[in-house]
């Protein structure tokens, strides 16, 4: 039997966290005092937090899942993840990208340019003036950092996501400086358990079969 709309979102294209929607709260996992659950993968927290609030996996009525921009090894991981866990019960599961959950945790009301980084001198970009809606401003880019000041958004607020990115922090100042630049690295696994209820009330959740990947890299895309 479901359990009260209870939602599992998993996030691993840009951190490693496990977050339980149940009763009108969302639980993230409490990895903090333990610290083999710390130090573990996301397998053995989606296994904690689902004992700490006597949760079957069957129980579930739907999966949230980061699909990326993100770790390449990360993004593969929660997605296999995801459709080894629904398959056997047809849970339905939700993609929910990085941009989308950002935004959303971030709580932004206006368009707005988010900047993640991509390794190499590279960075994953897309301006947002809808969490909900994907694309709802401009598409997801991959973009070089001498290329930032092209791509810059007028009178668009930055938003700098993650570690590494101080210089783009220090670029932003001598391309942009009128440009107002928010800086997070705030867990947005809770984000995805609130937009995976979302997209579920409103009839947008996917078959686990249907789930993809949320590449940028071309290289990516073709493996």
């Amino acid at each position: 039997m479901k359990t009260d709309k209870a939602i599992l979102a998993i996030e691993t294209a840009l951190g490693n966290a496990v977050a339980l929607k149940i009763y009108g709260k969302v639980h993230l996992c409490k990895d903090k005092s333990d610290i083999t659950i710390r130090k573990s993968g996301v397998i053995l927290k989606i296994d904690s937090i689902l004992k700490e609030h006597a949760v079957r996996i069957e129980d579930l009525c739907a999966i949230g899942v980061n699909t990326g921009p993100g770790s390449f090894t990360g993004i593969r991981i929660g997605i296999a993840l995801v459709k080894g866990l629904a398959r056997p019960f047809d849970i339905p599961v939700v993609p929910i990208n990085s941009f989308q959950a950002i935004s959303h945790q971030l709580g932004l009301k206006r368009d707005h340019y988010i900047i993640i980084n991509a390794g190499g001198g590279f960075l994953y970009t897309q301006a947002l003036s809808d969490p909900y809606i994907d694309d709802s401003f401009s598409p997801a880019m991959l973009i070089h950092i001498d290329s930032l000041e092209e791509n810059l958004p007028k009178n668009t607020p930055v938003i700098l996501y993650g570690e590494k990115l101080e210089n783009v922090s220090e670029k932003l100042k001598t391309v942009s400086p009128s440009h107002a630049v928010i800086e997070s690295s705030s867990p947005i696994v809770n984000s995805i358990a609130l937009l995976t209820e979302e997209a579920m009330e409103t009839g947008r959740p996917c078959g686990y079969r249907d789930i993809k990947p949320h590449y940028i890299k071309p290289s990516y895309a073709d493996l």
